[in-house]
């Protein structure tokens, strides 16, 4: 039994089907305000640790001392290791292993604290 699989539309929907075509602009609208409500409450970045080094510094006025930062590991090598950090304003600092890997690399979020 085959699952059925949401239909993605590039170009929108079949607009013979207001049904659809109504669906559609919900689901734009939607992801609109989902990219609103980030840009409010927080980013998203990337990062490849520093090699040869044992912290990396990542720089931006919008992070605080009081902002939290979630990591996702996107290489193999950045999964083998979770760095600890330190949000200050303006940087946060990521402590690692101090070796010659150049693919530790992770994609990050910042959210905002009131």
């Amino acid at each position: 039994m085959a699952i059925e699989r949401p239909r993605l539309y590039i170009d929108g929907p079949d607009q013979s089907d207001p049904g659809l075509a109504r669906l559609h602009r919900a689901e734009i609208a939607q992801a609109a305000n989902d990219l609103i409500e980030i840009s409010l409450t927080g980013f998203i970045g990337g990062v490849t640790l520093t090699p040869n080094s044992p912290t990396t510094t990542i720089l931006d006025s919008r992070i605080r001392a009081t902002s939290e930062i979630f990591f996702s590991a996107k290489t193999l090598n950045a999964a083998q290791e979770i760095p600890q950090q330190s949000a200050s304003d303006g940087s946060f600092t990521l402590f690692h292993a101090n070796n010659s890997q150049v693919d530790r690399t992770y994609g990050y979020i910042v959210v905002f604290n009131a």
